[in-house]
Parts: C-alpha cells; sequence; structure tokens
C-alpha cells in the first residue's frame, strides 16, 4: 500500500495536470485521467488504425498482434464510452453526433 501512496499517487497527480511522462501500461486503471488521456487514446487507437496488408485477409501474424490489443482496446473503449454516458445523463454534456 505504501507503493502505491509514494509512487503511483505523485505520478497520477503529474498526469492529471498535464505533467510527468505519459506511459501507457496495466497502471492506467488506477490513474483518475486514464480516460481523458491523450497518450492512452494514441496508444489504443495504433490498434484501429491497423494497416491491413494485401491480401485482403489478415495473416496468423497480424490477428496474434491484433489479439494481444484488444483487451485493452475493448476496456479502454468502454471506459469511453461510460465517461460519455455519465457526462451526458449527470452533466448534460452533449456529443456531436449522439
Amino acid at each position: 500500500m505504501n507503493g502505491q501512496k509514494n509512487t503511483l499517487k505523485p505520478k497520477q497527480n503529474l498526469a492529471f495536470n498535464g505533467e510527468g511522462e505519459y506511459k501507457p501500461g496495466d497502471w492506467c486503471r488506477f490513474c483518475r485521467a486514464s480516460v481523458e488521456c491523450r497518450a492512452r487514446a494514441e496508444e489504443n487507437l495504433k490498434v484501429a488504425k491497423f494497416e491491413f496488408k494485401k491480401p485482403p485477409l489478415l495473416t496468423d501474424v497480424e490477428i496474434a498482434e491484433i489479439l494481444l490489443h484488444v483487451n485493452d482496446l475493448t476496456k479502454w473503449a468502454n471506459e469511453i464510452f461510460a465517461y460519455a454516458t455519465n457526462a451526458a445523463v449527470q452533466q448534460g454534456k452533449q456529443w456531436t453526433g449522439f
């Protein structure tokens, strides 16, 4: 628990204030800014922007690469959806196109 107080909390505060080093990973689940974090978004969107090579069928190597990231991508997308839904319901936030 001391590790969280002495390591995670200060790094979380830096991130939330737009300071420090942004390096997405499993630890993002502890951060209050994880849903709005641009570094995390860019990391997850790399999978979404995956350049598929010809022929049109994915190779086993490409599928394996996607599988390495799909859980994080799905979790992040669900967190964004929950954040946006909460902001719409609780604060009246209107999202363009929704």
